[in-house]
């Protein structure tokens, strides 16, 4: 029984089915990447007219504020 059930179930090659990647983003794509890059860089000019106490309330640092929008 176990010989009969190794040839039965025997190793087929396995492979991730290829993701086509389009060189020219969608319109909706797009507009999502400028409204998330607007909305960061509203905050970052919002949160940079705070002084350096109102950040420590919200639990920021200046440094923090310089770096967030870089990601």
């Amino acid at each position: 029984m176990m010989k009969t059930l190794t040839k039965t179930f025997q190793a087929v090659p396995f492979s991730l089915p290829h993701r086509a990647v389009n060189p020219i983003p969608q319109p909706d794509t797009l507009f999502r990447r400028f409204m998330a890059w607007n909305h960061r860089r509203r905050n970052r000019a919002i949160l940079m007219q705070l002084n350096d106490d109102q950040l420590k309330d919200i639990g920021l640092s200046r440094e923090d504020v310089l770096h967030y929008g870089e990601k």
